[in-house]
């Protein structure tokens, strides 16, 4: 047999052997993360009958939330550097799979050679062209396990990008709640202003017809100044949720974009949470968590392949002529086998399968804690729902005593029955639940918000870039 058919002989028997002892990644600690999902939610709410809408934003019913959103998702700068680290990615996996295909190369020269002989001088060309060919047969499937990994890393910096827009659907949808809210707050407190100051008119009325005490009057001023002190702060509050919304949106906080909307929307139903274990899937920072896993894991497949002996083919071929129209005339050509097996290296390859494997252990606990952080915050999210529902009931409630007390303490004071301190105390208590009511209506809305993003949603892989 010629040395020819030998080299091929024994390249197609290393091509049939990696075919069968191509390494696989150890999966052990895979159920590690799943173990962690319940059956189902401990706050679960028997009163939730709806399903989430595929863009959760969409069940508060406002075109200007949903429009906010939509811009945000084209020019918000997080969201920006999540596609550009996602390109980058993606052109790391393709430089990773290219180790996989053929190299060649090409090589081109000319040469002029001059010499003097017998007074005269001489002068000779030489042209050279030739082509090189190499090529790593994946014995032990170590390219596999690199491209592999390197297409899991992509995957999971898409699903990065996608947890990036959740995120931030949730951020402009609350940042737009507090705006609507703090608009509310700076209404009513001009009208309780308003209304204190008529109170204060009154009793400076009484004063001058000797009804009134003095004290009655400097205590209401004090309602006044109450009221009024905290004008400031709330347009201050609205004035800063707007330039945090304008810099959401990619915008200059300068010049924060003006809403149309005049009041927070109503609650709707509760969407159905469903089952805790919808979570894996619906979730985009989970199925990132779970991608790096399965990523680290063929890491240790090309770790541990690496430290078995590797098999290269190259081939080349290669003419020279001294004419350039004699260049494709004559060719030499060879293909050589090469097998390289490391030696001593130091135990610089074995700490590496070492290290990847503690890199899956690694990745397999931040998958779990991922799930658990998941499972935390639709928890909590169901336990706020439920009891600020109930908070919401008794402070308003409470109000409705508060209306009625302050009208009988004035009608009693009218009548001269009592002093001006119950009516001071009513009036105090009523204001202040007016303004506390328009706070826990936005964090009812807010905590809507929370469920919905820690819900997730198969709408974040309809996402483009």
């Amino acid at each position: 047999m010629s040395r020819k058919n030998q080299r091929i002989g024994i390249a197609s028997a290393l091509l049939l052997l990696a075919g069968c002892t191509g390494l696989r990644p150890e999966t052990a600690g895979r159920d590690l993360a799943r173990q962690a999902v319940p059956e189902a939610y401990a706050g679960k709410i028997a009163e939730a009958t709806i399903g989430l809408p595929s863009r959760w934003w969409e069940q508060f019913g406002s075109a200007e939330l949903n429009g906010l959103i939509q811009t945000a998702f084209g020019g918000n700068l997080d969201m920006a550097q999540a596609w550009a680290r996602l390109r980058q990615v993606r052109a790391q996996a393709v430089i990773a799979g290219a180790s996989r295909r053929v190299s060649a190369n090409a090589e081109a020269g000319a040469q002029t050679s001059r010499a003097r002989q017998d007074r005269q001088m001489d002068s000779s060309n030489d042209f050279s062209l030739g082509v090189s060919i190499s090529y790593e047969l994946d014995v032990w499937g170590r390219l596999r396990a690199g491209t592999t990994a390197a297409l899991l890393e992509s995957q999971a910096s898409r699903q990065d990008a996608e947890a990036t827009a959740l995120v931030l659907s949730g951020l402009v949808a609350e940042t737009w709640i507090g705006i609507l809210a703090q608009q509310e707050q700076v209404a009513l407190l001009k009208d309780q202003i308003q209304t204190t100051r008529s109170v204060l008119d009154l009793l400076l009325e009484r004063q001058r017809k000797g009804l009134s005490a003095a004290v009655d009057v400097y205590q209401q001023k004090q309602i006044v100044a109450e009221s009024e002190s905290l004008l400031p702060l709330a347009e201050q509050n609205l004035q800063l949720l707007r330039q945090a919304l304008a810099v959401l949106l990619g915008q200059i906080p300068e010049q924060p974009p003006e809403l149309i909307t005049g009041g927070m929307p109503m609650i709707g139903a509760l969407p159905d949470a469903g089952i805790p274990g919808a979570l894996l899937e619906q979730r985009p920072d989970i199925r990132a968590a779970w991608s790096r896993l399965q990523a680290s894991e063929w890491d240790v497949v090309a770790a541990k392949a690496d430290r078995l002996p590797t098999l290269r083919l190259t081939g080349s071929a290669a003419t020279d002529a001294g004419k350039l129209e004699d260049i494709f005339d004559d060719w030499a050509a060879n293909l050589l086998a090469g097998l390289a097996a490391p030696l001593v290296d130091g135990g610089r390859r074995r700490a590496e399968v070492e290290s990847r494997r503690a890199v899956v252990e690694q990745q397999a606990l931040a998958y779990r804690q991922t799930v658990l952080t998941a499972l935390q915050e639709v928890e909590n999210a169901l336990t706020r729902e439920n009891h600020q529902q109930r908070y919401l009931a008794k402070v308003r409630e409470q109000l409705d005593y508060a209306a009625t007390t302050l009208e009988e303490a004035q009608r009693r004071y009218q009548k001269g029955v009592t002093d001006y301190l119950p009516v001071l105390s009513a009036l105090n208590a009523k204001l202040r639940l007016e303004r506390s009511l328009v706070e826990i209506r936005q964090d009812l809305l807010t905590n809507r918000v929370a469920l919905c993003r820690a819900l997730g949603g198969g709408w974040t892989k309809e996402l483009k870039e």
